[in-house]
């Protein structure tokens, strides 16, 4: 039987304060970005806890093509919905503020892991407002003129 690998730390620490970044992603949505004041507090807490799982099964599977696929059909579906593309990747960068600010003193002990996990979050928030952009501009094509 080959060795196990040890359990991927970083999806340790993210998984176990789950709640709390949930929480507190949809707490700074309704402080922070205007358009989600207009709706109900546990409509953002839904929106925030799918993006929160879908970002977490990419951090813990390494694999960035899990967030791709979702925010495809969610961004559009939002965009739809009246939600600019700027309000999203606000809620992006504020997702990846709050998920780092949870790994920092989770990984502390352990620079090279933190260095580490703080890349793959970056990275992850970086591609995810690439896909957000990259719809954009896809359904701003699909418009018709004006």
């Amino acid at each position: 039987m080959p060795p196990q690998e040890p359990p991927d730390r970083l999806n340790v620490v993210l998984q176990a304060h789950r709640d709390k970044i949930i929480a507190e992603h949809a707490r700074r949505l309704q402080a922070e970005v205007p358009v989600f004041t207009s709706l109900p507090p546990v409509e953002i807490r839904r929106r925030s806890s799918l993006v929160v799982d879908w970002v977490l099964t990419s951090l813990s599977e390494r694999n960035v093509s899990i967030l791709a696929q979702h925010l495809d059909a969610g961004i559009r579906r939002w965009m739809h919905e009246g939600f600019l593309i700027e309000a999203q990747i606000a809620a992006s960068q504020i997702l990846e503020e709050i998920i780092t600010g949870v790994a920092t003193p989770g990984l502390a002990d352990d620079p090279a892991t933190l260095a580490s996990a703080l890349r793959r979050v970056h990275s992850l928030g970086v591609m995810s407002r690439n896909v957000m952009s990259r719809i954009n501009l896809s359904e701003t094509v699909k418009k018709p003129p004006a």
